[in-house]
């Protein structure tokens, strides 16, 4: 697809989709943190997870978040390689895979209000 494909209003009408999207998504992760350490079922939490941070990665990727597609990307990995792994270790990962996704989305929020320019 050609990069001018969007005009500058449609882009930024995408990313601010995007960000409020993830905004809703990063909300459900830390839900799903809270549930798991209420005792939900781990399988339950990862099938949630898998499905939230693939969306997240895939979204944010769309609207040129590159920064929040690859945490989204890694989570996604990281589910991958311990599903089977203790409730424990899921949670402490999700919990900091949604402080840090916040924090960029906070950072990409300012800057598109121009709040980050010197």
């Amino acid at each position: 697809m050609s990069e001018d494909f969007f005009t500058e209003g449609e882009k930024m009408d995408i990313r601010e989709i995007a960000l409020e999207e993830i905004g809703e998504i990063v909300d459900g992760i830390k839900a799903d943190c809270a549930r798991l350490e209420g005792g939900c079922d781990a399988a339950e939490f990862v099938k949630s997870a898998a499905i939230r941070v693939h969306t997240i990665a895939g979204s944010a990727a769309l609207a040129g978040l590159m920064e929040i597609s690859k945490v989204g990307a890694g989570a996604e990995s990281f589910i991958r390689k311990y599903e089977g792994s203790d409730a424990a270790l899921l949670l402490e990962k999700f919990r900091v895979c949604a402080m840090e996704i916040e924090e960029m989305l906070r950072d990409a929020r300012q800057d598109a209000r121009g709040e980050n320019n010197v």
